[in-house]
């Protein structure tokens, strides 16, 4: 009995795999960009944090350095979010058979 729900699952599970990829792409993409509106939404409270750094202090933290960083992942998730899907290209036949079968006489 369990390796007849097995097989039916793995049957299933096959058959659905198209469908899912197509939806996981959809919903990667869809929280790749909430991801983005993130980390855009962080740039005011960098900034305040920043103007309220005390400017004398031993160890200060590098806002730019962070700046850049969150500006790097942006730049990351547009270009998989942006990224152009390659469509397969047309293959040409091949020609066929390349031997000669034909009797030689001698």
């Amino acid at each position: 009995m369990k390796n007849k729900i097995l097989g039916v699952l793995l049957v299933v599970v096959s058959v659905l795999q198209p469908v899912s990829s197509f939806a996981n792409s959809a919903l990667e993409k869809a929280e790749l960009a909430r991801i983005k509106n993130i980390l855009a939404a962080t740039k005011p409270l960098i900034n305040a944090a920043e103007s309220n750094q005390q400017k004398d202090e031993r160890i200060q933290f590098r806002y730019g350095w962070l700046r850049m960083d969150i500006n790097k992942i942006i730049k990351g998730i547009d270009e998989k979010l942006n990224a152009i899907r390659i469509e397969p290209r047309v293959v040409k036949p091949l020609q066929g058979d390349y031997l000669d079968m034909r009797s030689k006489r001698r």
